[in-house]
C-alpha cells in the first residue's frame, strides 16, 4: 500500500502532471498525486484508463488488481494504491453544529472518535 498526502496552498494548479477529472481545484493534483506513485512504485509511466464501477468508485480499467483512492480539499490532496480495494479522506476542520453533529452520529460513535474522524472514517469506506 502507498499514500502520498500534500500540502498543495502554493502549487500552481496550471502546472499539473495530468487533468483532473472534475471541476474541483483539487482534482488534477490529486490525479498527478496517483500519477506519481504508479511512476514511482510501479513504473507505470501514464494513468491506465479509469472507468467507474455502479457506486461511482473509480478503478483501473487496464489494471485491475491495483485499487485506488483520492481525495482533496481546497488546501490538501491524498492519493493512495493497494492491492486491496482501499479508501482515502482528507477533510478541512470546519465547525459544525450540534445538531448536524447529532444527525449524523450516534453517542456510541462520538464516545469513540471525534466528529470529523468519523466523517473521514466513512467518507474513505464509501
Amino acid at each position: 500500500m502507498e499514500i502520498f498526502f500534500s500540502d498543495i496552498r502554493d502549487v500552481n494548479h496550471e502546472k499539473t502532471l495530468c487533468p483532473g477529472r472534475g471541476s474541483s481545484r483539487g482534482s488534477a493534483l490529486a490525479y498527478s498525486l496517483l500519477l506519481l506513485i504508479m511512476r514511482d512504485k510501479y513504473g507505470i509511466s501514464e494513468l491506465p484508463a479509469i472507468s467507474a464501477d455502479e457506486g461511482g468508485k473509480p478503478f483501473f480499467c487496464s489494471c485491475p488488481e491495483l485499487h485506488f483512492s483520492l481525495s482533496h480539499t481546497d488546501s490538501h490532496v491524498m492519493a493512495a494504491v493497494s492491492d486491496m480495494p482501499i479508501g482515502v479522506d482528507v477533510e478541512a476542520i470546519k465547525p459544525r453544529s450540534e445538531k448536524v453533529i447529532r444527525k449524523l452520529a450516534t453517542d456510541e460513535e462520538l464516545a469513540c472518535f471525534s466528529f470529523h474522524e468519523l466523517w473521514a472514517l466513512r467518507e474513505s469506506y464509501f
